[in-house]
């Protein structure tokens, strides 16, 4: 029974309360199934917690004094009676299980793998739903009347409990399994892999018992010579050991795949099936010695078998394989032609190709899908800043199985190791981005357009949409925006060193006339104006120390998907060498001389998502319209509370970002971004009137952009009288089914991203204390010695172990490394959110989750 919602450590946590009497905290995404809230009255719900108790659990005490203990017997008796009522669920539950397994009929095997073999495909992965199986089970012997199931309710809850334990058959949602309900049916094919890999590990045949002998013989083999050229090779580039590697048989690489599998199949909802023979077979190898041989040691053996490449964080493959299995899952029927022509609705293009459009971006930036132009209005000081934003919808429907295969990643992956992009570059960089060189169509590029008339103080006063014509964008950098418009560029630092062969950087050499200056200068007023207003009663965003990571080694190329068994390497692949790192730290400005171009271009395409929304709310169209609550002040005993006008008071006044030390002291209880299918509003963005947001400008890297586009595109087209496909919209469920599929991708895809950059942090951690000055680097005043000590800053608040022999961790931020990293103690810490201190850098780890643990210095 969840009892609260709070902040643990920064992060959104919920307060359980379990069967057994404990109370849990657990992250949001651990929960797998929701039962309805009218089991338990929110009376005695309300009743068995209190903010007083969640305090002192949070800093690791217990209610000892004689006040408490009192306090607490009516919450302990209001526990028992909530306790009591879970149990009577758990027992129905499990009663619900015995009678399905019971209901399924002789001839299908019995219980849920007579459902499995019913409808389990012979090669791909199909998806049902637990309420789906409870159907099937309860109208197994076909009574006079079907039996239909509910969602949320106790038979669907059975056949899921039932499905969790078969992790074989059944794979739940990772992500959003409470929202979806979805669970990945394994195909024949597949499950007859693992059934094989088992049956290697523990039969009795002699055949089957010399496929595993030399399996492992090889396997150390490899591992031994991997180890040797390794320990050999000098620093330098990486290159692949190829002498003395053997060949992987069939069955071998079936192995192989299955203990690869495990490192997809990540999440502890379920117990994996590939768990215990993963463990087996590396123990059985006995090349590991005394080392603790467990799930963390499964990445390292199958780097050292070459199965991994050494800087492979997975993520690529993982942004791959969450594609394919769902565009296998899908349910839809692509057309077999992914593109269209083109110009199907070219007659209703705007022609804007009198308008200087700059496209600002970084300098190492591809994919390039917006650019702004300005317009005055002659007699007032309004303008009109029109949003031009490239336009894949041009060439691939809806139907497409480009679209099927976007719709389930969810959005491009950036990642240190190589990105992976949203849609075929050689379809975006053809045409698609901004700027591209082409001859069609006289050179004019087509563009969905927003365009909002602002007024000086900021105010919409009108918008249009429209599709565009533009001709020959500028193509800018961030930098020499920043130089015309007289804003003082953050300076980066590079605290471990500048690479002696440091790539040279395109130059921001474009060259502006003085009528250029002036447009950009006005775009940038009307920009801080409507941030400002966009601001003024609410929402914020907030900043830390950031650091890049850059890989200068040429990385040799990876198999585009490693979880997908077609594609394992037919023998060992072992690389010897180090790759070279470019770290470079951001500080946070002490003051803000004028709005960057980074910022005033956000501000711009925020203005032009909410010039989209105000077109799909007027015409009530359903899109994925983007809301967050207002966040909630925990008042907890002995802390001041802050209330959110004190923190927005805390605004820097040109940017309106906050420090990010404020709003964790603050102890803000925020409600996720979520997708709506009707408008309301962002309060975090600072949008709360009744049009709503929606994200439309980065088509090319967000499926969602694309959802909106379709919407607005058929619209126009139904407005001009045109009909057939493309004038049909999206109905509200058809769009609510393309958003629960890739909502969750993209938070999934966001995460991964951030992994990779701890993985690869965590890495150049590991190389730095073992030698911390390498050759190749020039090492200058600024170069900060990462064995010594260095300033930390404590992040959050203390998590505490459930026992005195467990450790806490405390969250540091270092600034100096713009690295984030936990100081790990025994006992209570007072340490207090936003305080200095040195510490020392004493380890980090890769796998399976990266990490950098720090100590601190005493004094």
């Amino acid at each position: 029974m969840v009892l609260a919602s709070l902040v643990v450590s920064g992060r959104q946590r919920l307060l359980i309360l379990r069967s057994t009497g404990e109370i849990w905290p657990i992250n949001t995404n651990d929960v797998q199934y929701i039962m309805p809230s009218s089991l338990i009255s929110p009376g005695l719900a309300d009743a068995c917690w209190s903010p007083e108790l969640v305090s002192l659990w949070a800093e690791g005490e217990e209610a000892t004094s004689p006040e408490m203990a009192e306090a607490v017997k009516p919450m302990q008796e209001a526990r028992r009676k909530a306790v009591l009522i879970l149990r009577k669920v758990m027992r129905e539950t499990e009663r619900m299980c015995g009678k399905m397994i019971g209901d399924i009929g002789r001839s299908q095997f019995g219980g849920i793998e007579g459902v499995w073999n019913k409808i389990a495909p012979q090669d791909g992965p199909s998806t049902i739903t637990a309420r789906e199986v409870a159907e099937f089970i309860l109208n197994a012997h076909g009574p006079a009347t079907r039996i239909t199931v509910k969602s949320n309710t106790l038979p669907a809850y059975a056949a899921h409990c039932l499905m969790m334990n078969r992790s074989d058959l059944f794979l739940a949602d990772p992500v959003s399994m409470a929202v979806n309900g979805v669970f990945m049916v394994r195909s024949r094919a597949e499950r007859e892999d693992l059934h094989r890999v088992t049956q290697l590990l523990n039969s009795q045949a002699v055949e089957d018992q010399a496929v595993l002998a030399r399996f492992l013989d090889k396997a150390k083999r490899v591992v031994r010579l991997a180890r040797k050229a390794r320990e050999d090779a000098p620093e330098g580039e990486f290159v692949e050991v190829k002498h003395d590697t053997p060949d992987w048989t069939e069955e071998e690489r079936l192995i192989l795949s299955a203990l690869v599998s495990r490192l997809y199949e990540t999440r502890t909802i379920q117990t994996a099936e590939q768990e215990a023979f993963a463990t087996n077979i590396m123990k059985m190898t006995g090349v590991y010695g005394d080392e603790i041989v467990d799930r963390a040691m499964l990445p390292k053996f199958l780097s050292d078998l070459g199965v991994i490449a050494p800087w492979d964080t997975l993520k690529r493959s993982e942004a791959r394989e969450l594609a394919r299995r769902g565009s296998e899952m899908s349910r839809l029927k692509p057309a077999a032609d992914g593109l269209l022509q083109g110009n199907e609705l070219d007659e209703l293009r705007h022609d804007f190709t009198h308008h200087k459009v700059f496209v600002i971006d970084d300098a190492t930036a591809s994919e390039l899908d917006d650019g702004l132009s300005i317009e005055r209005i002659p007699g007032t000081n309004d303008a009109w800043i029109h949003v031009h934003v490239a336009d894949p919808t041009r060439y691939i429907s809806l139907n497409s199985d480009i679209a099927t295969g976007a719709s389930f990643q969810g959005g491009s992956a950036y990642l240190p190791e190589g990105n992976v992009p949203l849609l075929p570059l050689e379809v975006v960089m053809k045409e698609l981005s901004l700027g591209a060189e082409f001859s069609r169509d006289e050179g004019r590029q087509g563009t969905m357009t927003f365009s909002t008339r602002l007024s000086p103080s900021g105010e919409i006063l009108d918008s249009r949409v429209r599709m565009g014509w533009i001709y020959k964008p500028r193509v800018v950098t961030y930098d020499s925006v920043n130089r015309v418009l007289g804003v003082q560029g953050r300076d980066t630092v590079r605290p471990l060193g500048t690479p002696l062969d440091l790539p040279s950087q395109p130059k921001a050499n474009a060259q502006f006339s003085a009528e250029d200056a002036e447009d950009l200068r006005l775009i940038q007023t009307f920009a801080q104006a409507h941030r400002c207003r966009r601001y003024a009663h609410a929402g914020f965003e907030w900043e830390s120390p950031s650091s890049n990571l850059r890989i200068l080694t040429k990385l040799p190329e990876l198999s585009t998907n490693i979880f997908d068994p077609r594609l394992l390497p037919a023998r060992p692949q072992i690389y010897v060498g180090s790759p070279k790192f470019d770290l470079t730290v951001t500080p946070l400005p002490k003051t803000w001389s004028g709005l960057p171009a980074t910022l005033m271009v956000a501000e711009m395409m925020i203005m032009g998502g909410r010039t989209a929304a105000r077109f799909c709310t007027e015409r009530n169209l359903s899109a994925p319209f983007r809301v967050t609550r207002k966040p909630t002040p925990i008042q907890l005993p002995g802390q001041k509370a802050f209330t959110l006008d004190e923190i927005l008071a805390q605004r820097d006044p040109v940017s309106n970002t906050i420090d990010m030390s404020i709003i964790r002291s603050a102890n803000l209880s925020f409600s996720s971004g979520e997708a709506s299918m009707s408008p309301g509003h962002h309060w975090v963005m600072g949008i709360t009137d009744d049009a709503g947001y929606v994200r439309a400008t980065s088509p090319l890297r967000r499926f969602d952009d694309l959802l909106v586009h379709w919407q607005i595109k058929a619209a126009l087209a139904s407005e001009k009288g045109l009909g057939g496909e493309l004038a049909r919209t999206i109905s509200t469920e058809d769009m609510t089914r393309f958003v629960k599929r890739s909502d969750p991708a993209q938070r999934k895809l966001r995460r991964m991203g951030i992994t990779a950059n701890e993985w690869w942090s965590a890495g150049l951690v590991i190389s730095r204390l073992r030698n911390p000055r390498p050759d190749g680097y020039e090492y200058g005043p600024g170069w900060i010695d990462p064995t010594g000590p260095i300033t930390g800053i404590i992040s959050g608040p203390t998590s505490y172990g459930a026992t005195s022999m467990v450790k806490n961790t405390t969250p540091v931020v270092i600034p100096a490394l713009g690295l984030s990293a936990r100081m790990p103690g025994r006992g209570q810490a007072n340490f207090q959110i936003g305080q200095e201190l040195q510490v020392k850098l004493i380890g980090a780890s890769q796998w399976l989750a990266p990490v950098i643990d720090v100590a601190p210095v005493e004094s």
